[in-house]
């Protein structure tokens, strides 16, 4: 069943105040506690060696997994819908 109207104007509501807060807190802890901007300058995850490799490791693994994980659904959405004529043209 779909949402009502009054649910999703809600659910609007609820995104738009909590984006705005995000970016908000964002601003305060930059400008009053003087941090950069990104973890990889040393900034808000408290990394201070920009050389370190423990960001990139991060970003590879879950990279890794989604690409993995989207290549496991599509295998299995091709599998599930063989048996259609239009897939079988590709």
């Amino acid at each position: 069943m779909a949402p009502s109207r009054l649910q999703l104007g809600l659910r609007a509501a609820y995104s738009g105040i909590s984006s705005v807060a995000g970016f908000s807190i964002f601003l305060v802890w930059t400008v009053v506690y003087r941090q950069p901007g990104t973890a990889a300058m040393g900034g808000l995850a408290g990394l201070t060696d920009p050389t370190s490799y423990y960001l990139s490791s991060v970003w590879s693994f879950i990279s890794f997994k989604w690409a993995f994980l989207l290549s496991l659904y599509a295998h299995r959405y091709r599998a599930d819908f063989a048996d259609i004529s239009i897939l079988s043209d590709f």
